[in-house]
């Protein structure tokens, strides 16, 4: 299913606030919170979040295993 992204001022979010949460939670689609023309922030379901999460540390995970492959090469040219 595509998710949709929802653009809010500060000021509507002020005055929805419930609505827009339950539209988050209940559909997964993504709010971006924009305030003096830019955007400001984002609701995203708690779903996207622990993928997101699980991402970020997929990636360190990742980036843990190159650096020691990198450290251990480096030592048998020293070696």
């Amino acid at each position: 299913m595509q998710k949709k992204t929802k653009m809010v001022t500060i000021s509507e979010l002020r005055t929805r606030i419930v609505a827009i949460l339950s539209e988050v939670k209940f559909t997964g689609n993504r709010v971006e919170i924009w305030r003096n023309g830019k955007r400001a922030a984002a609701l995203v379901s708690v779903d996207d979040l622990e993928r997101l999460e699980a991402a970020e540390r997929k990636s360190a995970v990742q980036l843990e295993h190159e650096m020691r492959a990198k450290i251990e090469a480096w030592r048998r040219l020293e070696g």
